[in-house]
């Protein structure tokens, strides 16, 4: 399973494995989830805004918002949404 995670202004990627027989991987794969506790980091949140104009051959103005939280990552836990038990775990370096 891989992972990106939010480290300062970089992306990096995560990978855990979890340790499950063929039978109990198909029931939990639909089941896990992830949580992060991290530290938030300046600036704390960010956005970026993008317009894209009409033309003749494309009549259509675009607008996307995109809205960014800067984190450093402390632990990351994997768990069974189903049973709450904990998959893995992965700490910051």
């Amino acid at each position: 399973m891989r992972c990106p995670v939010l480290a300062g202004s970089t992306t990096e990627a995560l990978a855990v494995r979890i340790p499950l027989g063929r039978d109990e991987a198909l029931v939990v794969k639909k089941q896990v989830r992830g949580l992060i506790a991290c530290r938030l980091i300046p600036p704390f949140v960010s956005e970026r805004r993008i317009s894209g104009q009409a033309t003749i051959t494309s009549p259509t103005e675009s607008h996307y918002m995109e809205y960014y939280v800067h984190i450093s990552p402390l632990k990351v836990w994997f768990f069974d949404s189903g049973s709450g038990r904990i998959l893995a775990r992965a700490f910051s370096r």
